[in-house]
């Protein structure tokens, strides 16, 4: 006699073999954390400890710079959902996310180095 929940157990794995479930978690678990965190105001909490001494105008723009800098990391390794998501296909390597993201890292660089050095002239501290 035939198993009838085999084949549909075969059906479900070849179904499910395509699908980055680790990526979905991961990606899924932080949006619903940082729901929850702004729901409940952790968020705020956390921001005001970290950035309620910076009051005046140009230390706020002396920390946005190095804020853009981080947020252009992405470019370096796969932290993103989009590239997160294509990785397990191999559409890309790593390597082919570097080399892009070496050269923006790079302008980053000259581009933080030059902001310090006007704001230095300028007095901001």
């Amino acid at each position: 006699m035939r198993d009838v929940n085999a084949g549909a157990m075969n059906c479900f794995a070849m179904a499910n073999k395509p699908i980055a479930w680790d990526v979905l978690m991961l990606v899924g678990c932080s949006s619903v954390l940082a729901a929850v965190m702004q729901d409940h105001g952790a968020a705020t909490w956390i921001a005001t400890r970290m950035l309620g001494h910076v009051g005046d105008l140009g230390m706020m723009a002396l920390m946005i710079v190095p804020l853009a800098y981080t947020g252009s990391c992405v470019f370096l390794l796969p932290v993103d959902p989009i590239p997160l998501t294509t990785y397990k296909y191999s559409y890309w390597t790593m390597t082919d996310m570097m080399k892009p993201g070496f050269v923006v890292a790079v302008a980053w660089v000259l581009v933080l180095t030059l902001f310090m050095a006007v704001a230095a002239r300028a007095g901001i501290s």
